[in-house]
């Protein structure tokens, strides 16, 4: 198994090491990295990234593209770093692992509420909230989700972990780009039990944005 790689991350250390090595060879330093990918539209951020969110050991696995903007309510805010470098050490229980969590605005976690819309439909049959695992194409945070490196020692992680899920015959969802994943990944064109989304836009987790489509048993045994 490839050695977990963003075990050193907090406030002040936002970038894996692997990267780190891998950025100053290939771009000069972390700040022309950081540069050339604001212009580019990507507009990344360097701050506490999320490669991945939730239960490594859920039967459902999630592959989206970025984790978006971060929430500026959590910045250096330090129960929200502990978190999350249990979550990044595969020590939470699932992906609402900043639950009950105030950031400084007095407001719950913006990931919270977005997972809850994209999961409302499976809530609704399910009577709970669905236990998924995401994983994100690019692991840190960036207002855009195009013009991503195609190769940062990090992904490396995070590719073996799909691996395991193939070879754990667990459900994988495609929620966006399938054609970057399965660039990255050829194995994910012949699994069998690959989805995508209808509406990779909207990104529901829903019955009637899966195609294939799932009967109710399905979902209730997955999720």
């Amino acid at each position: 198994m490839i050695k977990n790689p963003w075990l050193n991350i907090s406030w002040s250390y936002t970038v894996a090491d692997v990267d780190k090595a891998y950025i100053k060879q290939h771009y000069g330093s972390v700040k022309a990295f950081e540069e050339k990918y604001k212009s580019s539209g990507l507009n990344l951020q360097l701050c506490l990234p999320d490669p991945y969110s939730g239960n490594k050991n859920s039967k459902v696995y999630c592959l989206n593209m970025n984790p978006g903007e971060p929430d500026p309510c959590f910045y250096q805010h330090t129960e929200y770093e502990k978190r999350t470098q249990k979550n990044l050490r595969h020590d939470v229980s699932d992906s609402f692992w900043t639950e009950g969590l105030q950031g400084m605005c007095g407001k719950q976690h913006a990931g919270i509420d977005w997972m809850d819309k994209k999961m409302a439909g499976l809530t609704e049959i399910l009577g709970r909230r669905p236990n998924v695992f995401f994983i994100e194409y690019f692991p840190y945070h960036s207002k855009k989700g195009f013009s991503f490196p195609e190769y940062l020692p990090s992904y490396e992680y995070s590719d073996e972990l799909i691996r395991e899920a193939i070879r754990q015959e667990k459900l994988i969802i495609i929620m966006r780009s399938k054609k970057l994943w399965i660039k990255r990944l050829p194995e994910l064109e012949r699994y069998p039990h690959v989805i995508t989304l209808k509406s990779p836009a909207g990104g529901w987790l829903s019955p009637n944005n899966f195609v294939p489509s799932l009967t109710i048993n399905e979902i209730k045994k997955f999720f």
